[in-house]
């Protein structure tokens, strides 16, 4: 059971503090992304890929991944991945997503097997995805504060 924290849109830094309460989501490790729109946190409980290259939030030339849950069918998807000739270097499920992602974008969702929430910034469009699993098995919760009305909570 990992934990993502993201926050986008936000003027004030992000603060360690945020990071720390997610310690009980994931105790086997605490990782940390930000440029100037999104700061993303992940707090990681490993299962698969327990060498540090499963650590997060990955990072690839083009995105960003925070992710959480399992993908069952995983190691068929890295290998239609390195027949196009698309560098898969670990055994993490949530490697083969990220590259999985760069090269197909959101159509991919449609091959995974397994149950997942996962949050994907796309860097050059400055993009932030939200995706869970169809079952919600793997629940996501986000908060949207319009700026203009109340705060509005979305499960």
């Amino acid at each position: 059971m990992c934990g993502i924290l993201v926050l986008s849109g936000i003027e004030q830094p992000f603060h360690h503090r945020l990071l720390r309460g997610l310690r009980r989501r994931g105790p086997d490790g605490i990782g940390f992304w930000s440029d100037r729109a999104v700061d993303i946190g992940h707090a990681r409980l490993a299962i698969i890929g327990l060498d540090e290259r499963g650590a997060q939030p990955l990072e690839s030339a083009t995105h960003v991944l925070a992710y959480n849950g399992e993908i069952y069918n995983f190691n068929a998807i890295a290998q239609r991945l390195r027949a196009a000739g698309v560098p898969v270097a670990g055994s993490s499920d949530a490697e083969v997503l990220l590259q999985a992602w760069g090269h197909w974008g959101p159509d991919i969702l449609r091959e995974l097997e397994g149950f997942w929430a996962f949050v994907i910034y796309d860097k050059a469009r400055r993009r932030l995805s939200l995706v869970r699993d169809q079952f919600g098995v793997k629940p996501l919760y986000y908060w949207r504060s319009n700026p203009e009305g109340p705060a509005s909570p979305r499960p």
